[in-house]
């Protein structure tokens, strides 16, 4: 797996020029003492489109990429309110790729979640099923996947039409849901990446319950994601996600970092904030060496 450090260190200049990090009071981008000048050229409408159209086409093309089995260790602290802070982490073997996916049986994976405990508390059987679902969850989330949870009785039975917008899963879709706004930039020892930003713009989406005819708010995933300017790989993606549940809302701030496998993206680490009724857990996922 390669990590291609120059790309990187034009990311963190940009970075270093006022570009938003999730909750960067939980972490910090590194930066060089000293980076080449940038130049930022936006791109017109039509070249934002185009170019758009080639990314989630090469954004697919990536998700059906096959990797070899990685390890990654995932680090979680959960937060609640006035309770004391505890921390849990796991090992876990996933092949790379947008996403991490498990080799394993996701169900068998929820019924014997297994990781390690620092904390105040004595866990019950119900906490350890709570946490180890949490600690599934979060390697999967990415650009094309929030924990969707809404209406789970209906999704349980096949009654839901609908799942949260996501920038990069229908080009028609994201012209008609996003405001979306593209930079070329590039320094002066000729590294250069696309910028794009994704933000709604204000029309609605609404998902219906196929049965009983009720709508809904399906949330959705807005944020800026950052392309090589050559092969349109992903490089990076600060996404905030927002999923509407029966009664309360999730939001969800993260990073994903990718390296290069096989000339396709495969997941280095992801950095994120959990936030929902009064909790929040804060975590990494991080590929290991062997």
């Amino acid at each position: 797996m390669k990590h291609f450090f120059s790309i990187f260190l034009l990311l963190w200049a940009i970075q270093a020029f006022g570009q938003e990090i999730p909750d960067s009071s939980y972490w910090e981008a590194e930066m060089e003492d000293s980076v080449s000048a940038m130049a930022i050229k936006p791109l017109d409408p039509l070249q934002t489109k185009t170019l758009l159209k080639q990314i989630i086409k090469r954004f697919k093309q990536d998700l059906k990429q096959k990797h070899e089995v990685c390890k990654y260790r995932t680090d979680a602290t959960f937060i609640r309110e006035t309770l004391a802070p505890f921390s849990v982490s796991r090992i876990t073997y996933g092949k790379p790729g947008i996403a991490l996916h498990y080799p394993d049986d996701d169900f068998k994976l929820f019924l014997f979640p297994k990781f390690s405990y620092e904390g105040p508390y004595e866990l019950t059987n119900r906490d350890s099923l709570y946490i180890g679902h949490y600690l599934n969850t979060f390697p999967k989330i990415c650009p094309n996947y929030l924990p969707w949870v809404l209406h789970l009785y209906y999704t349980v039975h096949g009654h839901i039409d609908k799942e949260a917008l996501l920038p990069f899963e229908d080009y028609n879709e994201t012209l008609q849901y996003y405001k979306v706004t593209a930079y070329s930039i590039f320094d002066a020892a000729g590294r250069s990446v696309y910028r794009f930003i994704f933000a709604r713009n204000g029309v609605k989406r609404y998902g219906k319950d196929v049965v009983y005819g009720k709508k809904y708010d399906v949330g959705e995933l807005v944020g800026t994601a950052y392309f090589d300017s050559q092969s349109l790989r992903i490089l990076q993606f600060n996404g905030k996600g927002r999923v509407p549940t029966e009664d309360h809302v999730i939001n969800i701030r993260f990073q994903n970092d990718y390296d290069e496998d096989n000339g396709s993206p495969a997941l280095r680490q992801t950095k994120l904030v959990w936030e929902a009724k009064g909790t929040k857990i804060k975590a990494t996922v991080q590929i290991m060496p062997e």
